[in-house]
């Protein structure tokens, strides 16, 4: 968290509070990361599981490559 910008660290501990809860807190956050990927699956006329199974394969052939340099 040390790295993420806008106050994402300050607003975590905000709603930690507020809500006494981790688990409301985090479900709050990959809520509104969720929102925004949805928004942009929609503004690019894709799928949102094709976008994930795309993301998951360039993510694999990565992973792939590395392994092959060691």
């Amino acid at each position: 968290m040390f790295f993420l910008p806008f106050g994402y660290d300050f607003l975590f501990k905000f709603l930690l509070d507020y809500t006494g809860s981790y688990m409301m807190a985090d479900s709050v956050f990959y809520g509104i990361s969720f929102m925004f990927f949805c928004i942009y699956a929609f503004t690019t006329n894709s799928s949102p599981v094709e976008e994930l199974q795309k993301r998951a394969f360039e993510t694999k052939l990565k992973l792939m490559e590395l392994r092959s340099k060691l």
